[in-house]
């Protein structure tokens, strides 16, 4: 870590060593303050909340201004509680997690495994995805996570760290090759792939009724490592410091021969789970960006 001492590296270093301290505080009390620094972000990041209030706009069309308005004003909020528990996921003791959690279909990816099947545990990006990833492994499961790199040299190396006290191994989004090995080697391997995605591995498929381009890589990973693709939904119970994880059965005649519609059959089911606690979900991010010009520019101001 000593490459990281310069003074471009200090105000993380600031914010990391805060949270070593807050960590400290019950998970209650952090969670309070996450609330109150998600109402201030709220108003920090203007083009965040933007991308966030469009992405709604888009998606829920049905619902009136004010009810997308406290949708987003929830979502942040959680955001602000999602940086405590990121902390706690990379550095909190197993102890202080334990009882925080319930976890259904655990045995299932057993049975898959014994079967001589890796699992694709499918998910998305809700806010408590770190600390549920954490309380996975707690709960006896060893598996490799899927994650993004990060532009700052200094939290890539704490990311890094932190995902693999969560994890066994942490592969990055790219690296297909990867994946496809853990799998094959009969392991587990958690994997997001409801983000934005260019390349040859994307095409514009509906989410929500909206294009969006999206990674057609699952199909391509299942059908090269035969692996079995488990639904996993992470959710807070509400503000409580508790946490549920529901591994669903693995999706039947998956993947098939036409990796567009297999995309689309995972994008309805992640409109499903986001359908229950909306305020959960990673709002912030473009997910409707690089649209062909058809479409139109879907943050055009």
């Amino acid at each position: 870590m000593s490459r990281f001492i310069g003074p471009r590296f200090w105000p993380t270093w600031g914010g990391l060593i805060l949270l070593r301290l807050a960590i400290m505080l019950p998970l209650s009390i952090q969670l309070w303050l996450g609330r109150g620094l998600g109402g201030i972000l709220f108003h920090l990041l203007p083009e965040r909340r933007f991308y966030a209030a469009r992405n709604l706009e888009l998606c829920f069309p049905e619902f009136d201004e004010a009810a997308r308005r406290k949708i987003l004003k929830h979502s942040f909020r959680n955001i602000g509680m999602s940086v405590f528990e990121t902390a706690m996921a990379w550095w909190a003791s197993d102890h202080r997690l334990e009882g925080l959690y319930e976890i259904e279909g655990l045995d299932e990816v057993g049975k898959a495994l014994t079967d001589g099947h890796g699992v694709i545990l499918l998910t998305a990006h809700f806010t408590s995805l770190d600390i549920c990833g954490r309380m996975l492994n707690i709960a006896g499961l060893s598996y490799d996570a899927m994650y993004r790199r990060h532009n700052n040299p200094l939290m890539e190396e704490i990311m890094r760290r932190g995902r693999e006290r969560c994890a066994r191994t942490a592969i990055a989004k790219r690296d297909l090759r990867g994946i496809i090995r853990s799998l094959r080697g009969n392991r587990p391997v958690w994997y997001a792939p409801d983000q934005r995605s260019r390349g040859s591995m994307s095409a514009v498929v509906p989410f929500f009724g909206e294009a969006a381009v999206t990674s057609t890589a699952t199909s391509l990973i299942a059908k090269s490592s035969r692996a079995r693709v488990m639904p996993l939904v992470t959710i807070r119970d509400g503000n409580r410091p508790h946490y549920k994880l529901r591994i669903l059965p693995a999706l039947d005649d998956f993947p098939g021969d036409d990796a567009v519609a297999d995309t689309l059959r995972i994008n309805r089911a992640i409109e499903s789970w986001i359908r229950e606690c909306p305020e959960q979900y990673y709002w912030v991010h473009r997910r409707f960006r690089y649209r062909p010009e058809e479409y139109g520019d879907a943050y055009a101001r």
